[in-house]
C-alpha cells in the first residue's frame, strides 16, 4: 500500500475536478471539499472559519475518521475562550448577541 499527498488548494481543486466524473463512491467528500477551498481566504473571520471545520467534520464523518481530535466544536470553544465569537444571550424574537467588545448585537 502507498499513499499519494497532494499539498495546497489549487492543486486539491484540479485533481478533484480531473477526477470528478470517475467518482461515484466518495463525490459526497469531494464535493464538500470543493465546498472549503470556495470559502477559504487568506484572511478569515473567525465565525467563516467555524463554518469551513464544521464542513470538514461531514468530510470526517462520511469518512469514518475515528483518530481525528481536532474538531469545529474544538475550534469553536477556543474562540469563544479567546473572545473571536459571539455569544447568544437569549434565543428569543428581539434576542441579542454579546461581540468580543463587551457590545450588544442584535440577532434577527
Amino acid at each position: 500500500m502507498s499513499d499519494y499527498t497532494i499539498v495546497g488548494e489549487d492543486a486539491v481543486k484540479h485533481c478533484l475536478e480531473a477526477l470528478w466524473p470517475y467518482l461515484k463512491i466518495k463525490k459526497r467528500q469531494a464535493t464538500l471539499l470543493l465546498q472549503i477551498i470556495k470559502r477559504s481566504q487568506k484572511k478569515e473571520e473567525p465565525d467563516a472559519f467555524l463554518t469551513r471545520c464544521k464542513l470538514v467534520d461531514q468530510v470526517s464523518r462520511l469518512n469514518d475518521s475515528k483518530r481525528r481530535k481536532m474538531t469545529s466544536e474544538t475550534v469553536r470553544s477556543l474562540f469563544l475562550e479567546l473572545n473571536l465569537l459571539s455569544v447568544p444571550v437569549e434565543t428569543q424574537p428581539g434576542a441579542h448577541s454579546i461581540r468580543s467588545d463587551g457590545n450588544l448585537d442584535e440577532l434577527s
